[in-house]
């Protein structure tokens, strides 16, 4: 977590940046300002990857998997639109907003 400031403003815009002219996703280019550019304003460390997968990483290349790792967040990317986020999150039984009606079947219709 980040507090919105002009600063992070600015660091995330520069991740952006850093996307289209690098080979670096989203999570490398951030973490990569955290780590070389920023480092004095914000003190904390770099997110790592096993532990906050982005999507590709988590649900297509297994590398949390792999190295046994419980990741804290799972970042639904690498994937457009709201209802395939949610599909993808359901069927991995990572949605815990559906109550059991979504799961099972009314056995009275």
């Amino acid at each position: 977590w980040i507090k919105s400031s002009e600063m992070s403003i600015q660091m995330f815009s520069d991740a952006v940046l850093l996307t289209q002219v690098t080979i670096l996703d989203d999570q490398g280019a951030i973490n990569f300002n955290l780590q070389k550019i920023y480092t004095n304003i914000f003190p904390n460390p770099a997110l790592r990857r096993r532990m906050f997968p982005n999507g590709f990483m988590f649900f297509y290349s297994q590398k949390p998997k792999l190295h046994r790792s419980e990741p804290v967040i799972i970042h639904n990317n690498h994937i457009t639109g709201f209802e395939n986020k949610i599909h993808r999150f359901r069927e991995h039984l990572m949605w815990a907003v559906d109550d059991d009606s979504y799961f099972f079947l009314d056995s009275t219709s």
